[in-house]
């Protein structure tokens, strides 16, 4: 009976496995059946496809220059060439040369002064003993000329002789004496000074001194009202400004007065002895045409002009460059003063 049972058990369980089993398969022909129309796939119609989208390409960023600068404009100017340019001949640079040393002996002593080897050195030693040696030969040489050629021998201009220094220290002093008087006869000399000043005292003794020789016209004029302590020119005049409007800045002081141009002329500031004072008188003079060329020319030791000072008329300007040496020689012999 036991085995019956366990037998009807088998059976059903196994009649319910197989009622499962059918169910699922039911189920599954039905799965999509229920709810068929939304499931159902309907044909679509084709549409065309829209056409691609452009590709934006992203511009490149640009890189920022600097405005370029326009280059300088060059402006070549062609010159014909001279027909005589065309012929010369190259300049040959001689060693030794004052062209060659010029050129090269800055660059060697540079060169020894920034790197002193002995190589260096002794390099620039050999250069500066041929520029001594150029300049001592050019000087022995130039000495030669000066004292065989008249015109250029100093011993014409100033005299080296006692003998000739005492007469033209004579022709010198007679000159000196002739242009003073002149221009001392036509203009008045006003002396500005300080009664408690010792250099003041000075000045007064040495225009005493010209006043007797030359018979001056002194006009004494004391800036402080004090009189000198010497008693010297006791006549005097106060300052009333006067001082300050010529623009004197110290004492004593000289002024020419010019009567006729009513014109006040400072020759000289503090202390100068009367030969001195009568050089500047005569410098003043031939400027301001107080004395002539002349006369200015007689108070001087040389025997001739300047020959910058020697005027050349083109007639006198030689076609052939030697014979400018004749020309100077003329100038200065036609041009000098006795």
């Amino acid at each position: 009976m036991f085995s019956n049972l366990i037998k009807f058990r088998a059976a059903k369980v196994c009649a319910g496995v197989f009622f499962l089993l059918s169910a699922n398969v039911a189920n599954a022909s039905t799965e999509n059946k229920s709810w068929h129309f939304y499931n159902e796939e309907f044909p679509r119609a084709e549409r065309p496809a829209p056409p691609p989208k452009p590709v934006q390409e992203k511009p490149e960023p640009k890189e920022e220059r600097e405005p370029e600068k326009e280059a300088p404009k060059t402006v070549v100017i062609e010159l014909e060439a001279a027909p005589e340019e065309s012929t010369k001949k190259p300049v040959v640079e001689v060693m030794g040369s004052s062209a060659w040393l010029a050129e090269h002996l800055p660059k060697i002593r540079e060169l020894a002064m920034d790197n002193p080897t002995k190589d260096n050195v002794r390099l620039y030693a050999y250069f500066e003993r041929v520029a001594f040696d150029k300049a001592d030969r050019f000087s022995t040489v130039y000495e030669q000329v000066q004292k065989t050629e008249p015109m250029l021998n100093e011993n014409m201009r100033r005299p080296t002789s006692s003998a000739a220094r005492e007469v033209i220290g004579d022709r010198v002093r007679d000159g000196m004496d002739k242009a003073t008087t002149e221009i001392l006869s036509n203009n008045a000399l006003v002396f500005f000074f300080e009664g408690d000043c010792d250099l003041c005292e000075s000045m007064a003794q040495e225009l005493t001194l010209m006043d007797r020789r030359y018979n001056v016209t002194i006009l004494p004029v004391s800036v402080d009202g004090k009189p000198l302590g010497s008693g010297l020119f006791p006549e005097f005049k106060v300052d009333r400004g006067q001082a300050e409007i010529i623009g004197i800045p110290t004492y004593p002081a000289v002024v020419v007065y010019e009567p006729e141009n009513h014109a006040w002329v400072p020759i000289q500031y503090g202390f100068q002895g009367r030969g001195a004072l009568m050089m500047t008188l005569t410098e003043f003079g031939v400027e301001r045409g107080w004395i002539t060329k002349e006369q200015y020319a007689a108070t001087k030791t040389m025997t001739y002009n300047s020959l910058l000072e020697v005027p050349i008329e083109k007639s006198d300007m030689p076609e052939v460059p030697d014979e400018y040496v004749d020309l100077f020689e003329t100038l200065v012999q036609r041009n000098g003063y006795e």
